[in-house]
């Protein structure tokens, strides 16, 4: 098994970040709790835009999860989508395909809110098709 987890800007880099700091992630979209702010703009160097964590883990399902940072005036806000982890065995291509999808279209949010609305870059989504299957773990 190759392991992977890593998180990827909108111009489809992967930013050097703490495994620590992305396993919380990881966690936290597991168990469908609110992310950190501090901790998402620690990561991303405090930019808003659109992030995507792809990770292939030991005991942990494979994922490919949309983060998105906000800020509206002086509130900050993230989200996440978790509909890319592959907890079972219904977890198939197709649907891995249409959560790619989805990642790959523009947001709609003004610049005010987010800097880069962007969706996510092809070699992302090419990574993604590679390591986010189903597998018993």
């Amino acid at each position: 098994m190759t392991l992977i987890l890593d998180i990827y800007d909108p111009g489809g880099h992967a930013i050097p970040a703490d495994q620590v700091d992305l396993i919380q992630i990881m966690h936290a979209v597991e168990t469908h709790q609110e992310l950190s702010i501090s901790l998402v703009k620690n990561i991303t160097g405090g930019l808003t835009g659109r992030y995507w964590l792809i990770a292939d883990f030991p005991l942990s399902p494979a994922m490919l999860v949309e983060i998105q940072l906000l800020k509206q005036a002086s509130e900050w806000s993230v989200n996440y989508g978790s509909l890319g982890i592959a907890r079972d065995s219904a977890f198939n291509e197709r649907l891995l395909e249409r959560v790619i999808e989805a990642c790959q279209r523009d947001a709609e949010w003004p610049e005010e809110i987010i800097a880069d609305p962007s969706g996510m870059p092809d070699s992302v989504a090419i990574l993604a098709r590679e390591v986010v299957k189903y597998r018993r773990f």
